[in-house]
């Protein structure tokens, strides 16, 4: 059975890498077909205007980011991590085609995060892809103590469409 994985990814961040990583990893020692799929909406951001401006820590940043960068690069392309090409849209992942999809883990559901614009919160609630036959998320964390309102209402309509659920922490399931 082939698994797809919805998590952070492509992503700079070694947190991120390895928990992707550990996740198709055991996903695949149960027997499963799985593969990052690689999601990068079209948004480019600094963390702060601060930073941008501030040019030591600007270059700093940059140097470390392109160390961070290379390093990363060369551990998810050494046949480590099977992932998908880079997909930009929702619309080019509702043509993928697996027998289960899984979200997770990490802080995939925060109501504000960077990652919720420009079609994440379709990509990380699993919302694309019409033949699948089983949608999960693994330890998905909502890293606040509640949704606001409107993200709630949202995020409620997304997690019905899910078959199997689990979080990471307790204020995410009231």
């Amino acid at each position: 059975m082939r698994v797809g994985i919805a998590t952070f990814f492509p992503n700079n961040n070694y947190g991120c890498l390895l928990q992707a990583f550990a996740l198709q990893q055991k996903v695949e020692s149960l027997g499963f077909d799985a593969e990052i799929i690689a999601f990068e909406p079209s948004y480019k951001y600094f963390s702060t205007i601060k930073n941008f401006f501030d040019f030591p820590h600007l270059i700093v940043g940059m140097y470390r980011y392109i160390q961070r960068h290379q390093a990363i690069k060369h551990f998810a392309s050494d046949s480590r991590i099977k992932s998908t090409k880079i997909y930009k849209t929702i619309k080019e992942l509702n043509q993928l085609d697996y027998d289960i999809l899984i979200a997770g883990s990490d802080q995939i559901w925060h109501s504000e995060a960077l990652a919720q614009r420009s079609g994440g919160s379709d990509y990380y609630f699993l919302n694309f892809g019409s033949n699948i036959k089983k949608k999960i998320s693994y330890a998905a964390s909502i890293s606040q103590k509640k949704w606001p309102k409107d993200f709630e209402i949202k995020g409620i309509d997304y997690l019905k469409k899910i078959d199997n659920i689990s979080v990471r922490e307790q204020s995410a399931t009231q």
